[in-house]
């Protein structure tokens, strides 16, 4: 059943992880072990008939350990392919980020960008310059900007 007793007379339930199981139990318990071998936990009482009541829960409890554990072992399917769709979104989500990054970089940083618009205009002639319609949304360099290039 998994109810033993310890040297000092106190009961404590104990279960063998089985050999499959370790290292996900272990996982699942974030105890920083690379494997568990057992799973124990005292029942905090030295009468027998109290740790037949107290063990029925904590077996439960090890049995929800144990479900964990086999879910983070179960495969999960891996997808190789994307469709056009995926693709086609994937890139205008990446294009939107850059052009809200950019446009929030014009408008913090203006003395910069007329720097560099004099800098172009020399070199190229006169441009007509264009303000940017996507709504800033992302600080470039932030944590909540990962597609900015800034």
């Amino acid at each position: 059943m998994g109810l033993h007793k310890d040297r000092h007379g106190t009961y404590h339930a104990r279960v063998k992880v089985p050999k499959a199981l370790q290292v996900s139990v272990a996982t699942v318990l974030d105890n920083g072990k690379p494997k568990q071998t057992f799973l124990k936990r005292s029942l905090r009482t030295k009468d027998i008939r109290i740790a037949n009541v107290r063990v029925k829960p904590v077996l439960v409890s090890f049995d929800g350990i144990f479900e964990k554990a086999k879910a983070l072992l179960k495969e999960r399917p891996v997808r190789t392919t994307l469709s056009d769709t995926e693709i086609k979104r994937m890139g205008e989500y990446v294009y939107y980020q850059a052009l809200s990054c950019d446009d929030l970089y014009l408008q913090d940083a203006p003395e910069d960008e007329a720097l560099m618009r004099k800098m172009a205009e020399e070199d190229d002639g006169p441009q007509e310059w264009v303000a940017a319609a996507v709504p800033s949304v992302h600080r470039p360099g932030s944590d909540e900007c990962s597609g900015c290039l800034a």
